[in-house]
């Protein structure tokens, strides 16, 4: 967004930190699943029953476009890629942002599986947030982020005082404050 409205100091900062982020995001999916050539295994086959598969391939181009856009940023070459990296890597944010949220609802625990369609939202609103608060490690951009520093306290206060109030009796232990018998 920042690109498609003019703002090239806000834009720099985002695609470096989208960059690396996703970058890293690869590299810790390849250590958690112990073999490298596991994430090559994953890559073969789609199903659409598994969350992580989906994230597989919700990761894969997000990086990709993400990854080449900072590095296409950082060493100043095809100014045309910049933009089309920056779209697709755009794309796929949303998902990218979310499908953790939906990998720890997928389970047999009550008291996550309670939220799977309200914790997306909380992912989303934490993303959002987390991207306003990059955009201040620019100094040019400080200016243009300071409009929103209202939003995200907002949003995320609002997903957190919904998820909390409407829990279910499941996990309903999770927000008692007294100890346990024997401790």
């Amino acid at each position: 967004m920042a690109d498609l409205t003019g703002r090239p100091a806000l834009t720099r900062v985002a695609r470096y930190v989208a960059g690396g982020g996703s970058i890293a995001s690869v590299g810790f999916l390849i250590h958690d699943l112990g073999r490298p050539e596991r994430f090559l295994h994953m890559l073969r086959v789609f199903k659409p029953t598994s969350p992580l598969s989906v994230g597989t391939y919700i990761l894969s181009p997000f990086s990709a476009a993400a990854g080449a856009t900072a590095a296409v940023e950082l060493l100043g070459w095809f100014p045309r890629l910049k933009r089309f990296g920056g779209i697709v890597a755009g794309l796929f944010g949303g998902p990218m942002a979310t499908y953790t949220a939906v990998l720890l609802t997928n389970t047999a625990v009550p008291s996550w599986h309670d939220f799977h369609t309200k914790l997306p939202f909380v992912f989303a609103g934490s993303a959002m947030a987390a991207g306003e608060g990059c955009a201040w490690c620019s100094r040019r951009s400080r200016r243009r982020a300071r409009r929103g520093r209202w939003r995200w306290p907002v949003r995320r206060s609002s997903w957190l005082w919904c998820t909390r109030w409407r829990t279910t009796r499941a996990s309903s232990p999770s927000r008692t404050t007294r100890a346990g018998p024997g401790s």
